[in-house]
């Protein structure tokens, strides 16, 4: 409230190629496509196993 904010938009995290956090997860092993981007998925797909819950749980709190 105090920063005025009038909406928020909250969206599961996309690892763009080229980025730190694209790197990390190719790394760690935990895209599930290493190339997704030429595969045209839809906003929200998970790309990656998250850390510290399953796949289904994030997306199941997202859509929550």
């Amino acid at each position: 409230m105090r920063c005025r904010m009038d909406v928020v938009q909250m969206r599961i995290l996309t690892p763009y190629p080229g980025t730190r956090l694209y790197m990390r997860l190719l790394g760690e092993g935990r895209l599930f496509e290493r190339d997704w981007w030429l595969r045209g998925y839809p906003p929200d797909t998970l790309l990656f196993r998250p850390k510290g819950m399953t796949a289904d749980e994030l997306t199941g709190g997202y859509a929550a």
